[in-house]
């Protein structure tokens, strides 16, 4: 039976809370997903969401949907929801603008339900490159501030991807590989981009593995940030109350500062 490990951190909520999930590897390639994938990913921020909900700083906002938005019941408290920017699987090209706008329309519906300016999130992974790019096509006035967990800041080298994705074995020659291992490549355009600003214009926190072997060891402090962790956990475990207590611990720290 699961269980769920409550941290006793009080984290002051004013803005409703979106948990961004980062990249799915288990599939074959561009549009041979397996079905499961969205639930997956979506479930490894089920503790994270309970926990925060039972501490009594948030309300449970459940899952951000785009393909049905119902506002969560009323509650004197922020809500916290689990969001996805994957319909059915990965796009076949311009898949971080693609998922930048969904998760502007996750915002902006987050902010209508709340009746607030801003929101909050925490962003694992490539979740994190979607972020900063929300961020730099102007998405800074909706965002107080933002948790980057296990975040490429640099891009990632071609090496280590295609352990988990081996049909991207031939990088943009190969029909099956999505579109976001080559644009989260070091040196793509969009990278080339998001790396030529160092300071963001809100609130950013960081939060590495000291023994991740995909994400840079330099990644996540080449941005500016109000408070940077490193923890002992692998890249998928970083923000799990069960598995990387202390990793859970640097987000909610975060999230309190």
């Amino acid at each position: 039976m699961a269980f769920i490990v409550l941290i006793p951190f009080a984290v002051s909520a004013d803005h409703p809370l979106l948990l961004v999930h980062g990249f799915f590897t288990r599939s074959f390639g561009t549009g041979m997903c397996w079905d499961d994938a969205n639930e997956t990913k979506l479930a490894s921020w089920a503790g994270i969401q309970s926990n925060l909900v039972q501490t009594g700083e948030y309300s449970n906002g459940g899952i951000i949907n785009m393909d049905r938005l119902e506002c969560p019941r009323a509650s004197t408290k922020p809500p916290v929801y689990r969001f996805t920017y994957y319909k059915t699987c990965y796009e076949e090209k311009n898949a971080i603008e693609e998922y930048t706008k969904r998760l502007s329309e996750a915002i902006d519906f987050a902010k209508n339900c709340s009746q607030t300016r801003k929101v909050d999130l925490v962003a694992h992974s490539l979740g994190g490159i979607i972020a900063r790019n929300y961020l730099e096509e102007g998405g800074d006035k909706s965002v107080n501030k933002v948790v980057f967990v296990a975040t490429p800041h640099e891009g990632i080298s071609f090496f280590p991807m295609i352990i988990g994705m081996p049909a991207c074995i031939l990088g943009k020659l190969s029909p099956f590989c999505p579109a976001e291992i080559n644009e989260i490549n070091s040196n793509s355009e969009i990278m080339k981009r998001l790396k030529s600003h160092k300071k963001l214009s809100v609130k950013a926190y960081t939060i590495k593995s000291s023994s991740d072997i995909l994400i840079p060891r330099e990644g996540p402090d080449s941005i500016e940030s109000e408070l940077s962790f490193s923890v002992d956990c692998n890249h998928d475990d970083i923000f799990r109350p069960r598995y990387c207590p202390k990793g859970y611990e640097a987000v909610v720290e975060s999230l309190k500062s």
